[in-house]
């Protein structure tokens, strides 16, 4: 695919003619880390109104872009198969039709959404700048999506032909096996993917904004569910046991295999590394020998059962 220079819409060739063009912004001006908190388009100045008396003339995708991009003052590049494509696609409106000011983001971009063309904001702030493309044409939209963070994802829910991409931190469940149970949300192998983020507890969302804040809604609220019973909730406790019998070094060991049989043995979870498949105690024993203790760094639910193994282990030895 060919793309072609930078193509304005009609309505605002004038207007953007007393400005530098857009492919010459300066580099500040571009979507870094530090335009994150700006909004990802303009908000509407006033209602989007589509007029529909033109009987020879039938409104098409074009029409909505430029009445949209007037409201917000906006600037549109794509190339020229999508303006093709723009061109082509009629709304059949029956009725002339005015958007609502509060609702014309949502609007314009659930129909563009529905017609399978994706918005991309490439410059924020005095001059935006977005990028129109079609998920049947593009095999690089996944790589232009939008940076976000977990918390902005509720406000993006209408966004619904901006892709966003985002990390969902998930201590307490096996990403992994999440990401592979969930995978028939996938419906877009454009536009969509989930992915375990290296070897952490986190899974690498990128699609469409309100499916990617749906996922991630899901997973962190299937991570609260298993927090209860799972590690990360539990906490961790460090204690100190003086043996009266025992030797130290021994019984670090003794005490060790024993509090992690027991969780191995009534099936508690979280025994299996998610990444490695190596086992991991629930528990970390260290033996003292110059004071003949024990130095023990153990998860809260188990504390009853370390208390049992010692006494268990730190006994009398018999002749």
């Amino acid at each position: 695919m060919s793309f072609a220079s930078l193509t304005l819409l009609p309505t605002l060739i004038l207007a953007a003619a007393a400005h530098q063009p857009a492919v010459e912004a300066t580099p500040t001006s571009r979507v870094v880390s530090s335009t994150q908190d700006m909004p990802l388009y303009p908000p509407a100045k006033s209602g989007l109104e589509l007029n529909v008396d033109r009987a020879d003339t039938p409104t098409t995708l074009i029409d909505v872009l430029t009445a949209y991009g007037e409201v917000t003052g906006q600037t549109f590049t794509y190339d020229n198969e999508v303006e093709t494509f723009l061109r082509r696609t009629e709304l059949n409106l029956t009725r002339t039709r005015t958007i609502p000011q509060a609702e014309v983001q949502a609007w314009v971009e659930n129909l563009m959404a529905q017609n399978q063309y994706i918005l991309q904001p490439i410059l924020r702030g005095t001059e935006p700048l977005t990028s129109v493309l079609h998920q049947n044409t593009t095999h690089m939209a996944r790589l232009t999506a939008t940076p976000v963070t977990v918390e902005q994802l509720p406000g993006l829910k209408h966004n619904a032909a901006t892709l966003v991409t985002t990390t969902v931190n998930l201590p307490n469940i096996d990403v992994r096996q999440i990401s592979n149970s969930m995978r028939s949300m996938i419906l877009n192998q454009h536009t969509q993917t989930m992915l375990p983020a290296g070897a952490t507890n986190s899974i690498h969302l990128t699609g469409p904004a309100p499916w990617v804040a749906s996922v991630a809604e899901s997973l962190l609220q299937i991570n609260a569910q298993e927090g209860p019973s799972g590690e990360a909730n539990v906490g961790v406790e460090m204690l100190r046991f003086q043996l009266k019998h025992a030797d130290a070094q021994m019984a670090a060991e003794l005490v060790q295999s024993l509090v992690s049989s027991s969780v191995s043995i009534s099936g508690e979870r979280n025994m299996n590394h998610p990444h490695q498949g190596q086992v991991l105690s629930p528990i970390s024993v260290l033996g003292d020998p110059r004071t003949n203790a024990l130095l023990v760094t153990v998860r809260g639910d188990l504390v009853q059962r370390l208390k049992d193994a010692v006494a268990l282990v730190d006994v009398e030895a018999t002749e």
